[in-house]
């Protein structure tokens, strides 16, 4: 039995289950990256879009407050400058200007929102980059099956560069957290709160039932 296991280790070819249960973790850790991707993507368009409709709808008000302003000279004529309902109305319309555009400025809506378009589209763009490496990996794997068995140097190199992609991938994903948290969106408990709305409607996808979808395309 020893001398057996001891063959097998030597062996300059490896055993077709290893070759198959590696080529589905690939495919496992692409659909992840994609899946994440995608819905940090989708998040933060639809966070600036939020902003953009808030910072738009103060802006509007503020306009509308200080035209309602600009007619208090008619009003004091008309109604009289001590005329206490006249006086009130512009109170407030003059503090729902301040307030208002105090919020714009110290939050900065539109600012952030064009912040969130950018990293939005930095993501979809790494898509393309990391769709790219899998299509060069795969196109790997394909001519490393077409010899049978499979060579043990050949199955490690390509071991070897899947891991590189990998490792990029974990950094990549920890980078747009922490830039989406400097933006003001935390994607993971913005991703929970979508995943349960998925489970309310019966719409849960587990990427488990995802395995066995092939590589994209060259």
């Amino acid at each position: 039995m020893t001398e057996d296991t001891n063959n097998f280790n030597e062996s300059p070819y490896v055993q077709n289950d290893v070759v198959e249960y590696f080529i589905n973790d690939i495919r496992r850790e692409y659909i992840y990256f994609l899946t994440n991707v995608n819905s940090y993507s989708k998040i933060l368009a639809r966070t600036a879009t939020v902003l953009k409709r808030v910072s738009m709808a103060s802006k509007v008000f503020i306009i509308f407050l200080g035209a309602i302003a600009a007619t208090s000279g008619t009003f004091s004529v008309l109604y009289g400058e001590e005329n206490p309902i006249i006086v009130w109305i512009f109170t407030i319309v003059g503090l729902l200007i301040a307030t208002l555009s105090g919020l714009d400025a110290a939050f900065k809506f539109e600012v952030r929102a064009s912040a969130r378009l950018s990293l939005a589209a930095d993501i979809s763009s790494s898509l393309f980059r990391y769709s790219s490496e899998y299509g060069s990996l795969d196109r790997r794997i394909n001519m490393m099956l077409e010899e049978s068995p499979v060579n043990k140097d050949a199955f490690d190199s390509i071991q070897d560069e899947f891991k590189v992609i990998q490792n990029n991938q974990i950094e990549y994903l920890n980078n747009i957290n922490q830039r989406s948290a400097e933006v003001g969106v935390n994607l993971k408990w913005e991703q929970q709160l979508d995943q349960h709305e998925l489970d309310l409607f019966g719409m849960n996808l587990s990427l488990s039932s995802l395995a066995e979808s092939p590589l994209p395309p060259d």
